[in-house]
């Protein structure tokens, strides 16, 4: 058995690439294809590195760009550049691969992934992912996407991806005819916002093993515990961040590992991965004041961010 991989980045994200390539260098013993998809910011010699790093590690490596003619009609965004709706075309892209494991650059493959490739896709679906805990999408949220109150909400992070249901399904014409659309509700999060809205009902829920996004690993950041969220076990959240076989650093600056405040207990490990990597970290991230707010305890740090964020809600609002 062989797994197909795929991961897309632009040229910040590179370091991060490395350092996901290398956690799963040091997790899997399943052979497999990686399809590393960077955009027109990632040059050659960049790719070519990356592609020699990832070779020297024993993977079996392609680097992949998306065509214009693919890429066309999405748009190109600060807050999403065009890069972030390239999951979307993945199944025209690849055609000769029918199914795919994606994965976001800022995780760790921490497990095999061989039992996510063996992924049973339920009747009429095509693809596979991770509902957000409850206690983290505001409600607000659903209504901005439009979806029932209280609906679950997927993290495009990690996906299995059924390529050939997906080409029959015309998957990319669908994603990008709501991205086009006049009537669409306004994007946050490109082409995870599309798949919610237009996949609604219609995609396979996977454990949060799978992705252990910060919210998951630390429900706290969020104000609420395990046994709050609508649409898992706490006990099957709590096998997940206690020993996830992706961690996912999502969210804010503060809840990333290059940042110096991350309290992020995986932080540590992706620093050491990054470390063995052709881009190690010079320096962490920080503001003034940050290297006091590193010292103080996890929960006391959430706390403060939390008050800090809901803040600054309301004063956008």
């Amino acid at each position: 058995m062989t797994i197909v991989l795929a991961a897309c980045f632009n040229r910040p994200y590179v370091p991060h690439v490395a350092t996901m390539l290398q956690s799963f260098i040091a997790s899997s013993s399943t052979p497999a294809q990686w399809y590393l998809v960077g955009d027109e910011s990632v040059d050659a010699e960049t790719m070519k590195q990356l592609l020699e790093f990832a070779e020297g590690g024993g993977l079996n490596v392609t680097s992949l760009r998306i065509p214009d003619e693919l890429a066309a009609g999405f748009e190109d965004r600060p807050v999403y550049p065009r890069i972030a709706w390239f999951r979307a075309v993945l199944a025209e892209a690849l055609p000769h691969e029918d199914r795919l494991i994606y994965l976001d650059s800022d995780v760790l493959a921490l497990h095999d992934l061989a039992p996510l490739w063996e992924t049973a896709l339920r009747e009429g679906h095509v693809f596979a992912a991770v509902a957000h805990p409850s206690y983290v999408v505001a409600p607000a949220e659903c209504e901005r996407l439009r979806l029932p109150p209280g609906a679950p909400v997927l993290n495009s992070g990690v996906m299995v991806m059924d390529l050939a249901a997906m080409r029959a399904d015309g998957f990319a014409d669908h994603i990008r005819a709501f991205a086009t659309s006049r009537d669409r509700p306004p994007l946050r999060y490109a082409d995870q916002d599309a798949m919610n809205v237009v996949y609604a009902g219609r995609w396979t829920q996977l454990d949060p093993v799978w992705n252990a996004m910060s919210p998951v690993v630390m429900p706290f950041v969020s104000g609420a515990s395990w046994d709050d969220d609508a649409h898992h076990d706490p006990l099957v959240l709590e096998r997940a961040a206690r020993s996830p076989a992706v961690v996912h650093f999502d969210g804010a600056s503060v809840l990333r590992p290059w940042h110096r405040r991350c309290f992020n207990p995986f932080a540590g490990l992706y620093r050491e991965f990054r470390s063995t990597t052709p881009w190690p970290l010079d320096g962490l991230q920080e503001r003034r004041h940050d290297a006091l707010f590193a010292r103080i305890p996890a929960r006391l740090q959430a706390q403060v961010w939390h008050r800090r964020y809901l803040r600054s809600q309301r004063g956008n609002q």
